[in-house]
């Protein structure tokens, strides 16, 4: 029997702010160059916006940017500390088209140890709920885990996940509530 840890990226391990700038500042420069040319016809606006939602999207999928993620504070030490009990597993959104860079940020923070599982293209129109719910009941039949840690910031994923009966399943929304009580029961020690 496996003891697993499920491990969002983005929002629990990596801090993606800046990716998600740069795609709002292409969404921005995209809408300014629309403003200056004339709507013909009112299908023009909904194409645009759809446009500017698509190349903010693309933008933020872009593997050359992954590089500006940064590591949450305390993310190395929480995963060193949960690697001990647990197999992890990182579960991202994230596109297939970006696994390359995610393994080598994943390296750069010394974080390569955990085996990843990304998006892949059969399910990009999948809701990201659905697929990690269906996901995480996959792999805790898969690796007959015998306690399974899931950390995710999207409340939303953490609710799919409830209504399902795994009672062996502990639900996190950061590492902070992860590491919290094994840091206090070391201190009881001493």
């Amino acid at each position: 029997m496996t003891q697993l840890a499920i491990i969002d990226l983005d929002g629990v391990i990596a801090d993606n702010t800046k990716r998600f700038e740069k795609a709002e500042e292409a969404k921005q420069a995209f809408l300014a160059e629309c403003r200056a040319e004339p709507i013909v016809i009112d299908d023009d606006r909904f194409k645009r916006a759809k446009e500017a939602t698509n190349l903010y999207w693309q933008t933020v999928f872009t593997p050359d940017l992954v590089a500006l993620d940064t590591l949450i504070e305390g993310a190395g030490e929480a995963i060193e500390m949960i690697e001990k009990q647990y197999d992890v597993i990182y579960l991202t959104s994230r596109p297939e088209t970006m696994r390359l860079a995610t393994h080598e940020w994943l390296w750069h923070y010394s974080l390569s140890g955990p085996r990843l599982i990304m998006k892949p293209p059969a399910a990009q129109y999948v809701k990201t709920v659905t697929w990690k719910a269906l996901t995480i009941q996959m792999l805790v039949s898969l690796f007959e885990a015998s306690e399974v840690l899931i950390v995710d910031d999207e409340g939303a994923n953490l609710a799919e996940l409830q209504k399902y009966d795994i009672s062996n399943m502990r639900l996190c929304s950061s590492l902070a509530e992860v590491v919290k009580p094994v840091e206090k029961t070391e201190d009881n020690l001493f």
